[in-house]
């Protein structure tokens, strides 16, 4: 598959949480270059927001270290976009910056939880006229596997550690 991708928050949040679900194993494919992630600052500052709620740490045993090794790995692995604030993108408000983030880094993918935000309405128009697909975590790693595996690199990475110390 390879290509550009987006990642909703919700999946970088979920990576975290669950280190052994598809999202945990999204960025280790992202480590191995399998795809280019293309983020924004407003994203990862979602992202950093969400991990740092004091009720989801305690529950998931969150700490600082999985979340910087988080966002150091997108920023070294991904493509920066600065966004212009577009609005309109999508039905809902919130959506509209990873609209924005996918459009302006010519993702060809956007992966998200959230389907149901992505796939209707003003969003499924825009990104649609723009040929970017959205896809579940699941569906994206099974594509993402589906082609010939790159060329593996010695463990000890960003993200891997990251996942390994969350127990994937």
């Amino acid at each position: 598959m390879g290509g550009r991708a987006g990642l909703d928050s919700d999946v970088l949040v979920a990576a975290v949480l669950r280190p052994t679900g598809a999202s945990a194993a999204i960025l280790l494919e992202l480590e191995q270059r399998a795809f280019q992630l293309v983020y924004s600052d407003p994203m990862l500052d979602e992202v950093r927001a969400t991990l740092g709620d004091p009720t989801l740490r305690t529950r998931y045993k969150v700490t600082e270290p999985d979340v910087t090794l988080l966002l150091a790995g997108s920023r070294r692995y991904g493509r920066k976009i600065t966004l212009k604030g577009m609005t309109g993108l999508s039905d809902d408000p919130g959506d509209d910056k990873v609209v924005e983030t996918a459009l302006k880094g010519h993702a060809q993918v956007l992966v998200t939880f959230n389907l149901g935000h992505f796939a209707k309405g003003k969003a499924s128009r825009v990104l649609g006229r723009a040929r970017v697909s959205v896809m579940s975590p699941a569906e994206f790693l099974g594509r993402l596997r589906g082609k010939p595996a790159p060329q593996r690199r010695r463990a000890g990475r960003a993200l891997g550690r990251m996942i390994r110390r969350r127990g994937g």
